[in-house]
């Protein structure tokens, strides 16, 4: 990935002011990194509405109704691993983690059905505040460039993402929230 691209769009972040003037740019950054999907995503609440989560994002047609009609989100190994992660991982490599997990199977299925609707592979970046998990940013496709170093600016960057999607979402005041630092690697 050329780092110069993601430079570019931290530096026009700085001047745009709307989701409006922010979505296009950020999409454009993904097309020319090969990732066909995202998602911003911030955590839960008690008792708020799942569907109010997603602050920004591109999925295949017709699979955010597959994922919520058939409960997805209780199985997902990329959800279920977020819940432990400090930092990015591949959306691939988190079934080994629940190798005797009872819901395998479902996971693997949920995998596959994934696949069947192009998102093949990719990253999910967890965002911590003071207070724990904030968030994540979720990016795959069927290609996403995955040289070595080559998705580290996403992972550096990943808070800038969510905050600014956040501070310009209309139903949540999200701007004044405050990060931790995990490790001085993670800090951006």
């Amino acid at each position: 990935m050329n780092i110069t691209l993601l430079v570019q769009f931290l530096a026009l972040l700085e001047e745009m002011k709307t989701r409006e003037e922010i979505l296009p740019e950020f999409e454009r950054l993904l097309d020319r990194c090969g990732f066909d999907f995202y998602g911003v995503v911030r955590q839960p609440k008690p008792h708020e509405n799942p569907l109010r989560l997603l602050l920004a994002g591109r999925w295949p047609e017709g699979w955010p109704q597959i994922y919520i009609r058939k409960k997805y989100v209780v199985i997902d190994p990329t959800i279920r691993f977020l819940g432990h992660a400090q930092r990015g991982f591949r959306w691939r490599d988190t079934l080994v983690a629940f190798r005797s997990d009872p819901h395998r199977k479902r996971m693997e299925s949920m995998m596959i059905e994934a696949r069947n609707h192009g998102l093949f592979d990719g990253y999910i970046f967890p965002v911590h505040g003071r207070r724990g998990l904030m968030g994540n940013l979720t990016v795959g496709g069927a290609g996403g460039r995955s040289e070595p170093g080559g998705i580290e600016p996403f992972r550096r960057h990943r808070k800038a993402a969510v905050l600014e999607a956040a501070r310009t979402h209309r139903s949540g005041d999200h701007g004044g929230a405050r990060l931790a630092r995990r490790s001085p690697d993670d800090a951006a």
